[in-house]
């Protein structure tokens, strides 16, 4: 596993951004997930990454933290889950086998770089599509 635990505080934002979403895909693959996509970007938001197990399409939103006591909400905030929520319809709309065949929910993975036992904290269906 990356060694970047101890000297994160001198990593660029975007680094440690990177490293985090790297250890979220590892995490992803361990626990059986295939990763469809990593950093979808259109007009209308971004997702961090699309990933698919079973019949379950998951739209993942990657945040560092350096709190241990979080609030979901302020985390992931509705304008940015409004965001998420508007290129997952744009993404589903250019693959429509996913409309068809499974379901798809909104997960937030959390990820502390100092916290060598346990970096990552993953909440599955952490919010609701917010324009059904």
């Amino acid at each position: 596993m990356l060694n970047a635990f101890n000297s994160t505080h001198s990593l660029s934002l975007k680094k440690k951004g990177e490293i985090g979403e790297l250890l979220v895909v590892k995490f992803l693959e361990r626990n059986n997930y295939t990763i469809l996509k990593q950093n979808y970007l259109c007009k209308e938001g971004e997702v961090d990454i699309i990933a698919k197990r079973g019949d379950i399409i998951a739209f993942i939103e990657v945040k560092m933290r350096t709190e241990t006591n979080f609030d979901l909400s302020e985390v992931i905030t509705y304008g940015k889950q409004l965001r998420i929520t508007r290129a997952t319809h744009k993404y589903i709309t250019t693959h429509s086998e996913i409309w068809n065949n499974f379901t798809y929910r909104f997960d937030v993975a959390l990820v502390e770089l100092d916290n060598t036992n346990s970096p990552i904290t993953y909440i599955e269906d952490a919010f609701r599509d917010t324009l059904s």
